[in-house]
């Protein structure tokens, strides 16, 4: 019967079918970017994930917890190339001073690019993890 299960899969991968899908990155021991490594100032700016996503990675799963002064201060996060602001991944502080946590997917260029903005004042704390990818 195994003889059946690999022509099965021969023919379904000469097909190019199955061949894309989602990899979960695993159990990392702590966030890949805090506040300290972006800069707030309300602009966009390149973020480049090539030390942790694989070539031909589609996108990026991200699990963003923020925490702000204020509400509805703002992380956006696009497709590296892109110029405008509406094909865009965002999250916002609900309440002053306590966290929201958001799963964001985002589009990554060849070089495995993004670029990312964030409201330029009140930030207590931003992580952002890579939680895992698409092909």
């Amino acid at each position: 019967m195994q003889w059946l299960i690999n022509a099965i899969k021969e023919w379904v991968l000469e097909q190019g079918y199955l061949t894309a899908g989602y990899v979960d990155r695993g159990d990392p021991a702590t966030q890949d970017y805090a506040a300290g490594d972006l800069t707030k100032d309300g602009a966009w700016h390149d973020l480049d994930l090539s030390a942790i996503v694989p070539a031909g990675a589609k996108a990026v799963l991200f699990s963003a917890r923020l925490r702000n002064t204020g509400t509805t201060k703002w992380l956006q996060l696009r497709k590296n190339g892109n110029a405008n602001s509406w094909n865009v991944a965002i999250a916002l502080t609900q309440v002053a001073v306590l966290y929201y946590d958001a799963d964001l997917v985002v589009p990554v260029d060849t070089d495995r690019k993004i670029n990312y903005a964030t409201s330029s004042t009140g930030w207590i704390d931003i992580r952002l993890t890579v939680k895992g990818w698409w092909f």
